[in-house]
Order: C-alpha cells, then structure tokens, then sequence
C-alpha cells in the first residue's frame, strides 16, 4: 500500500510506505468492519450461524485452516473436515428457494385501484398502482391478467405524455395475450405514441391497421366514433406533434467525456497520462505518466460487475441502475424490476441465477459485497470459468500478479483476471475472517449448484466436484477482493426548490446545486479504478454515466506524482484521528499522506486568507505566508533562494484567480454548469501553480468542480424527498 506524500514545497512524491502494523489499530472496530463485509443487516442469520460453526470446529481447526495455503484447500478443508462436515453440510441443506412470487390477486385489485385513479384523472397517482400490477402479474393463467395491466399502465402513460413508454406498454400486452377487441385501440393508441415521437411513417401505418380492424366492432354508432377518430389522428400527422414531457429522471446526456491524451495503450479504460508504478513496499499505484491539468478525464470504465442496493430494487432498474418509469418484471419473481425488455434480456444470463433464491440472499443479511462476488459469477457461465483454470493468479504474496495469459484468453477472461489480481491481504487476514468467508462461498455455491449453474452439481453429502471448487475458489478469492476494492455508485439528487409561503413574497431563483445530494444507489468493480491509492486530499473525484465510472483530475499533477483517490475519510470532513482509524480498520493501512502528516485542520477550521504562498523563483520551493487584505504592500524576502518577492504582485495574481472562481460561482447560480467548468479548473490549476494546500477556496472549488461533473452523470431531478439514510 502506498499513498501521496508530500516533499518540500508541496509536490507530490511517489513514497513507499508500509501497510498498517496494526499499532494504533483498534481490534473491535476492525472486527466490525470486516464482518460487516460479509454481512451488513443485523437481521440476517449468516454470522451467527458461521460463529456457531466456528466454535463447534474449535480454535485449533480455525488456526490450522487459516494456515492452509490457497483457496481450493481452504474450501475443500471446510466442506469435507471431519470436525466442521455435517454442521457445514446441515448449513447448505437448508438452501431453498424463497423468493417474491406472482400474485394474481394481487395484481387484479392494483389494476381496478389504478383504473379508478386514472378515471379521476390523475394519471401520476394512477402509474404507481397499475405498475405494481404489473409486477405481481403471472404471466400465464386463465385471465390475461399481464396483458391486462399493461394495457392499463399504458392509458397513464398516453396522458402523461410519456410516449416511448406508453408504446412499449402496448406492444408488450399485444404479445402477452390482449383480447382481441383492444387490438383496434392498441394501433390507434401506436399511433399516437409513433406520431409523439415524430416517426410520422410508423404512425401512418399503425392507424391504417386500426382502420382496417373497423370492420371488426359489431355497433354502427361506435364504428362510426372511430372512424371519425382515426380520420382525425390520421389528419393530425400532417402537423408536427409538440415537444415530449421532461422526465423527472436526466438519463447522462450524450456521449461520455474523451480520455485526456487519449486511450492508454495496456489500460484501453485509462488515458495515456497514466500509468502503474511498482514496487515492493508500495505495491501497485497510479502515477502521472505526463503533467496532469485540471479537469483532465483520465479514467472512463465500465464495472466488471455490479449490484444495486436492496433497498433500490422498487425505484431502479436492476440492470442499468436506471430510475424506473415503467418497470418490468421477469416472468417468475416480482422482488426486482427493470426499465425496460432490453435490460430484462441483458440480465436474464446472471437474473436466472439468482431470481427463485432473492428472498433467501436478503434473508441471510449479506452484505452487497458477497452479491456483488455472485454477480461477477454468475453473469459470465461456467464455461468462462473453465477457461480460467491454470490463469489465476497465485497466493505467493500480498501483490501477486497474475499468471501470464496466453493469447487464446478473450479480452473479457483477461479483465476478468486483472479483478482477481487486486489486493486481497489473504496473508494478513485472521483466520476466523477466513474460516467466515469460506462458509459465505459454500453458500453461495449451493445456491448456484440448486439453481441449475452445474450441469452436473454434486449432492449436499457428496464431495464437491471440479467445477464447483473453482467456481467456489473464485468466490472466496472475489470475497476477500472486493472487501478493498468495490466502489459505491450514486446518483445526485436535485431537491424542489421550496414554494413561498401563503402571502409571501416570491424568493429569488435558488441555483438547484444548493439543493444536490449524492445518494449511493450500488456497488461495483472498476478494475482499472482499483489501482489508485488513497490521499485525504485526492487528486481526482468520480461521478457515474450509468453504471459507468468517470474518473476527473481536481488538481494538477506533475510526471511522476501520485494520482490518488479518496477511500471516503477526507481531510476537510474528518479529524486525523477519525481518518486513521477507518483507514486501519476498514482498508488495513496507516494513512501518512500530507493531509495526515501535517495534521490540516478541518474546512470549518480553515480562514479565508490563512494560507501560504509558493516563492515565485524558479526552482525554489519554499512558501511564505499570503498577504491578508489588511496587510500593508512591500516586499518580502524568501528565507530559502534570498529573492525578494513583490507581495502587491502576489496579492494581484491572487485576486485575478480568484475572479475566476467567483465567474465560476455565477454560473452555478444560473444552473450553467458547463459554463462553470472551465472557470474552476483555471482557477485550480492557478492556485495550484501559487498556493500550498491547504486552502480554503480551492477546497470548495474542488467540491464546486464535482458538484459541476456529477450534473452530466446519474442525475434525478425534483424528487420530493430522498432516504435520509442516504444523503
């Protein structure tokens, strides 16, 4: 582990450091940070259970599996050791599927509930009833009950003008069994959708069907009403239909920011200014290949697997971590949901893994961390697994490389592998945590072996074949990655902004920045992302397209710095004692960056105009104090070099940043955040070039600069309110 220490004058260096000898570590809350990795909800079964295992095994086994020396043995050894067999054995027996079903019921009396709503014309109150019908919904039965609600939700749509949607729902109820005396509505209402999203041709032809369906309705009196509608949409075509509704979600608008300096030859996610320092004490980090400017895009990626957050299922997309409109559901559980069919396919390969066993998952209180290491299993097959056999990277040390990979492996097998070759710290972990571990992979592996992943899956008495111990290696090698190397994704959240009060005057326009908050939606591995080390005052932010990762220079950095992140403890939010301690505990290293070193004071504790300048004489790096405005002008002389310094051209050049920055500021006010960027990022790469951190106003325009980036990532916007859990 390595982080960015800081020489003389400010610059970053590339320093070896040691990981944490646990001196200052405190034992409890690390224990708790490690369990709660495996398992985050209180109410789960999983850690009592393996705690119980593990006393019945005793500490003489726990110490001697701890010592076994890779994954396979370790699996092996807790499945079939005479002292822990039959309890472990016990434990996967009780594997069933429990799960969220279909209810015809259910479903019948949300569509008749949101028919009401609708009928009163509230089309908004309508969809969330008609869409819950949707999902409890079978997709088979004596009533079309799928089809049934679909055409319903679609009617909300229309009204709402979400057209897209609207005819999704259409063609979807068509497929699942509409009766036939709605076809003739289902092409006009087609129409109407294709005429709203300006493909006038699809229109045309989906009101001659319905014309043509006229035949069809047995009463002249209603014959006649629809032909006069048809012949009126018909008509209407010649007139371009007004603009579709903004939706309460901003899907990232346009293509992802280009690498800076292009793609990195090795890295295909990272920019070509990057590029991986090693070393023995450091391990792997990220460095400046070439000088770095602010705003720079030096990493865009997408996850090597991802989950959303349990409590996100009912609002996003399982798939894309899209905001759901108009969700869907898969055709046997109704427990997640997805934006649309397309993300219902692509999820179907890992979805039907994991759909029949939900219940049981969120039962046991794992944490996200151990479905995210199903996830990586469970979207790729076991035929990519088997590829991977004599690939894996070895246990010989805590920054072991993966074996060399022939030129038979796919891109996919080999990124798959650079994610099995992140820091584990397997040779430091206590023998217990293992031994936990080791009891998550085999329930993990019994739900894939009871949902049909082996063709051929042992019995819970037998022992585990071939397959199964890699796939169960995989696992316990992923969940003890992942403890150090998953992202949280988020989205920001704009909040309303308030209405005046009754008799008040109306308040001046608020910028929606000041009502933003992240709001963390799931979790993900970034393979490339991975390799940056931690600084409590980082060099980069990150914001998410999607599922996606951007990676964005905050600070300019010179050939050979230290290209850190945040791990989440930074400097202007947390002392250095609460740094140190999360740091120990949840990532096992002792932080000494400079933020650390020098013990920067929080951002409340930070003056305006308390900081130091850097001499301007080239070469010397010492710093002095910054003129405050009530300072008289003159000259100082540099303790260092002997040059004197004109500090009325200091306080200039101070100032005429700092214009920049309040140019900035307006921006954000007018809610133009594209207009605010390059102002911060000249603004930062000046104070840069003039300053020593810490500096209060470069700080907040760093926060302003991540606020601005996140504005063209995962945005929602107007939602009345958020978890507070979240914020």
């Amino acid at each position: 582990m390595a982080v960015a220490q800081r020489g003389p004058g400010g610059r970053a260096a590339v320093v070896d450091l040691e990981v944490s000898d646990w001196s200052d570590l405190d034992p409890n809350f690390t224990r708790v940070c490690s369990s709660a990795t495996l398992q985050s909800d209180r109410r789960g079964f999983f850690l009592d259970l393996a705690e119980e295992v593990a006393d019945e095994a005793g500490l003489g086994f726990v110490e001697e599996f701890g010592r076994l020396p890779d994954d396979a043995r370790r699996l092996s050894a807790c499945h079939a050791h005479p002292r822990v067999r039959d309890r472990v054995r016990a434990m996967l027996a009780s594997v069933q599927p429990v799960y969220r079903d279909k209810a015809a019921d259910v479903s019948a009396q949300r569509r008749l509930e949101g028919e009401r709503v609708l009928r009163g014309s509230n089309a908004r109150g309508a969809l969330t009833a008609l869409s819950q019908a949707v999902m409890r919904a079978p997709a088979s039965g004596q009533e079309p009950l799928l089809a049934l609600a679909l055409w319903a939700r679609s009617e909300a749509l229309l009204q709402l003008r979400h057209f897209q949607p609207c005819l999704d729902d259409v063609q979807l109820s068509m497929r699942s069994g509409l009766p036939e005396d709605k076809r003739l509505d289902a092409f006009y209402r087609m129409g109407l959708c294709q005429h709203g999203l300006g493909d006038v041709k699809r229109a045309a032809a989906s009101l001659q069907v319905a014309a043509r369906l006229l035949d069809r309705v047995a009463s002249a009196a209603e014959r006649t009403a629809w032909t006069a509608t048809i012949q009126q949409a018909m008509g209407a075509l010649r007139v371009p239909r007004e603009g579709k509704p903004s939706l309460p979600v901003q899907a990232p608008a346009g293509p992802a920011p280009p690498l800076a300096a292009g793609q990195h030859p090795q890295m295909p996610a990272a920019s070509s200014l990057l590029r991986v320092s090693r070393s023995k004490a450091a391990g792997r980090q990220m460095v400046a290949a070439q000088p770095i400017r602010t705003g720079d895009t030096l990493v865009v990626e997408a996850p090597e697997a991802a989950c959303l957050l349990p409590d996100k299922f009912g609002t996003h997309c399982l798939h894309c971590f899209g905001r759901l409109l108009a969700p869907v559901a898969c055709a046997t559980c109704s427990g997640v949901a997805f934006c649309g069919r397309a993300c219902l396919s692509a999820a179907e390969p890992y979805h039907r893994h994991e759909c029949r066993h939900l219940g049981l998952l969120l039962g046991s209180g794992m944490s996200v961390l151990c479905h995210l290491a199903l996830r990586a299993v469970t979207q790729r097959g076991l035929a990519f697994l088997r590829g991977l056999r004599g690939h894996l990277p070895p246990e010989s040390g805590p920054d072991a490389a993966p074996a060399p990979a022939p030129a038979a492996l796919s891109d996919e097998q080999r990124r798959f592998l650079s994610v099995c070759a992140l820091e584990a710290h397997e040779d430091r972990r206590p023998a217990r945590d293992f031994f936990h571990r080791c009891i998550m992979a085999l329930f993990l592996l019994r739900i894939l072996q009871d949902s049909g992943f082996f063709p051929e899956a042992s019995s819970v008495e037998g022992d585990l074949n071939e397959d199964e111990i890699l796939v169960g290696s995989i696992l316990l090698r992923l969940l003890q990655i992942l403890q150090f190397n998953a992202h949280e994704v988020y989205e920001t959240v704009i909040l309303p902004r308030p209405a005046p009060k009754v008799g008040e005057a109306p308040q001046e326009p608020r910028s929606k920045f000041r009502s933003a908050r992240v709001v963390y939606i799931g979790v993900a591995v970034y393979p490339t992302v991975a390799l940056f080390n931690h600084d409590c005052y980082p060099a980069v932010t990150r914001h998410f397209r999607g599922k996606d990762i951007v990676v964005t220079a905050t600070r300019p950095l010179a050939e050979g710095d230290v290209v850190a992140e945040n791990y989440g403890p930074i400097f202007t939010k947390r002392t250095l004692a609460q740094r140190r301690r999360t740091l120990n505990s949840r990532y096992w290293f002792h932080c000494s960056c400079a933020a650390c070193a020098e013990d920067w004071p929080l951002m409340e504790q930070l003056a305006e105009d308390d900081f130091k300048f850097r001499c301007p004489a080239a070469g010397c790096e010492q710093t002095m104090r910054a003129p405050r405005a009530q300072d008289a002008v003159g000259q100082a002389r540099c303790p260092r070099c002997g040059r004197d310094v004109d500090l009325d051209a200091v306080r200039g050049r101070l100032q005429a940043a700092r214009a920049g920055f309040d140019a900035a500021l307006d921006a954000m006010e007018r809610d133009e955040p594209k207009a605010a960027l390059p102002w911060l990022c000249r603004f930062l790469d000046d104070m840069h070039a003039l300053t020593r951190p810490p500096v209060r106003s470069v700080h907040l325009a760093q926060e302003a600069l991540r606020t601005c980036l996140a504005d063209a990532g995962n945005l929602l916007l107007h939602l009345g309110d958020i978890e507070a859990g979240n914020e």
